[in-house]
């Protein structure tokens, strides 16, 4: 008897159990596509507009309001911030940022997959999400348009916004985007302001420590 000729005789033995397979497997095919379908939708559902991505580089600024004297009384701001030009940021902080958040930022597109893959194994080896595989491009995105969740929908819709960025700007454009958007902590936006925050609160610092040692006459020689 042929393989062929088998094969039927087993399906006509077995017609229910095969129906009922074809049932079940058809089943999982429009499920898995029903769930792809809804996933997609979510992912592209509040993804920024072609506009909204060339805007990119408006940002929320502060506003100093000053006396009758034309002195400086107070500043108003939701993000305090003080853009500049990439050329007037230190070169050394350039370095450093490249060096421990993307080492390949001049070579990809957007989206690092040597570094995806590094980070994914990492995650495997400790058992727990210990590192993230965004490029720069990415933590501008999530910035500007996203959340901080940490969901695949979320991490898709940054993929998405940072292919849109790197094919909307030069990538010294977004080197100065990003330092003039990235969170330095304590309230400060971007380097420059991060570095005159940072440097203020240096010299509050050393002047308490100093008042101090004078206090209890504990220079050299007193």
């Amino acid at each position: 008897m042929m393989l062929a000729d088998r094969a039927a005789a087993l399906i006509r033995s077995q017609r229910r159990l095969f129906v009922a397979l074809l049932v079940a497997l058809a089943l999982v095919i429009w499920s898995a596509v029903g769930a792809s379908a809804w996933w997609i939708k979510d992912v592209v559902t509040g993804l920024p507009s072609p506009h909204d991505v060339r805007e990119i580089a408006t940002m929320a600024q502060a506003t100093t309001l000053y006396d009758v004297h034309g002195r400086a009384a107070f500043t108003i701001y939701k993000e305090q911030r003080i853009p500049v030009s990439v050329d007037r940021v230190s070169p050394h902080l350039v370095h450093a940022i490249l060096a421990v958040e993307d080492q390949r930022f001049f070579d990809h597109g957007g989206l690092d997959v040597v570094r995806i893959a590094g980070a994914l194994l990492t995650n495997l080896r400790s058992g727990r999400s210990a590192q993230g595989g965004s490029t720069l491009t990415q933590q501008l995105a999530r910035q500007s348009f996203l959340t901080a969740e940490k969901t695949y929908t979320r991490k898709m819709k940054e993929i998405i916004v940072a292919v849109r960025i790197e094919r909307e700007f030069e990538k010294r454009e977004i080197l100065q985007l990003y330092l003039n958007k990235v969170y330095f902590g304590d309230g400060l936006y971007g380097a420059e302001a991060a570095s005159l925050g940072y440097a203020l609160v240096y010299v509050v610092l050393w002047g308490a420590i100093l008042g101090e040692m004078y206090r209890r006459r504990i220079f050299i020689g007193i």
